[in-house]
């Protein structure tokens, strides 16, 4: 889980008892999802004023060559909020990730892990990156074969209202 507390900040576990906390990884850490055999974790992290990197480390807080590097955050879109949220394939070899294209749109990626090698050469697109609409959240299938995506759409509205009591016409 992530902590905010000052004296615990990171990315801490612990056993579903309430025993054995401790921390995984101290400082500015985010959006963890623990791989299917709980041997790593993924999560993002920020450096600077506005660059995020999506990083994987094992559960004893050993860093892995795994890195995406996420740029910097896209001009107030909401959508950036959970941009490198990360979900790994049952498998544990391959992690699907929110990120943004070179149009701007915000979809999911998939690249293959593994802790001792650069892997940014699998780096793939598989779904979403609709202009109109960015994938904020999504979910896998137990079995891999299906994702469900959640949208953000951020609308502007101009009402008019006239004839309201205690108002007077402009």
């Amino acid at each position: 889980f992530q902590s905010t507390n000052p004296k615990h900040n990171g990315l801490r576990k612990i056993h579903p008892d309430g025993t054995g906390e401790s921390t995984i990884l101290p400082g500015s850490a985010a959006l963890a999802e623990l791989s299917p055999d709980g041997a790593h974790v993924s999560y993002i992290v920020e450096w600077g004023v506005d660059r995020i990197y999506l990083r994987v480390a094992g559960i004893d807080g050993a860093p892995t060559s795994f890195e995406v590097d996420l740029g910097a955050w896209a001009g107030g879109n909401a959508g950036a909020v959970s941009r490198g949220r990360s979900r790994w394939l049952p498998d544990g070899r391959t992690i699907v990730y929110v990120g943004w294209d070179a149009d701007g749109s915000y979809g999911l990626f998939a690249q293959e892990f593994a802790p001792d090698r650069d892997t940014s050469a699998t780096r793939r697109r598989i779904a979403g990156f609709d202009p109109e609409l960015a994938t904020e959240s999504f979910g896998i299938s137990p079995d891999g074969r299906h994702v469900t995506i959640a949208g953000w759409e951020q609308l502007f509205s101009l009402m008019v209202a006239d004839a309201l009591e205690g108002v007077a016409p402009a």
